[in-house]
């Protein structure tokens, strides 16, 4: 049987019609409540014109936050029209925490969101996300980094790939960029990287333990 999308009416502001326009859609995960710093940093090089959109964000199966919040703020200060956000439940960085998700039926449910989204792009209401401001204060910097193993062509993959450029030409070296996002060793096809230590593996075991249950895509137009 289809599950029922999980929709929530916020509050909404009226705002004059306007031209039509094209839609946008910003999309980011959630890093401890927040929106990372290097999306916000890309995220307000966008500029709109009354444009209409949606916010999407990926966030670990614990919690959101204010990271919908800021992403609304960012988009309507720089000329957005906010029409909705959704808020999906994936798997997280670290541990066995909802393994696979989003998965197909997560994908099914944000597409109908997309298509409703998309019938009321020229409605003049938009859409308050939910959140606070001031927002939450977080430590931006990794508690534990990749460290390289005896596997490493030095293909440069990981130097490439990742998205705070945290990784030294030697690649072995992590600096204090890192954000913990573990991309490096997600894609490494050689599995050169890791994170070896105790408290890691400990860390990991209990946020899996706390997270186990699962949480529901929620949807706010």
């Amino acid at each position: 049987m289809k599950r029922p999308l999980r929709y929530r009416t916020m509050g909404a502001v009226r705002e004059g019609r306007g031209n039509p326009s094209p839609y946008s859609i910003f999309g980011a995960p959630v890093y401890a409540g927040r929106i990372p710093a290097c999306s916000v940093d890309r995220f307000k090089k966008m500029k709109g014109s009354g444009t209409p959109c949606a916010l999407v964000l990926t966030y670990g199966n614990r919690a959101y936050e204010d990271a919908p919040r800021e992403l609304g703020d960012i988009a309507e200060a720089n000329g957005f029209r906010i029409k909705g956000v959704a808020t999906m439940a994936s798997q997280h960085t670290y541990g066995q925490i909802q393994l696979g998700r989003p998965n197909k039926d997560d994908i099914a449910e944000l597409q109908e969101f997309y298509f409703h989204m998309l019938a009321k792009a020229e409605e003049p209401e938009t859409v308050i996300p939910p959140g606070n401001y001031p927002y939450k204060v977080v430590e931006t910097k990794a508690k534990f980094k990749p460290t390289t193993n005896g596997n490493c062509l030095a293909c440069g993959m990981c130097i490439r790939d990742c998205p705070v450029g945290a990784i030294e030409e030697d690649i072995k070296t992590v600096n204090d960029n890192c954000i913990g996002c573990m991309r490096c060793v997600k894609n490494c096809p050689m599995k050169a990287k890791s994170v070896v230590a105790d408290a890691f593996s400990d860390f990991e075991k209990l946020l899996s333990e706390r997270l186990k249950n699962r949480k529901e895509n929620e949807f706010f137009v």
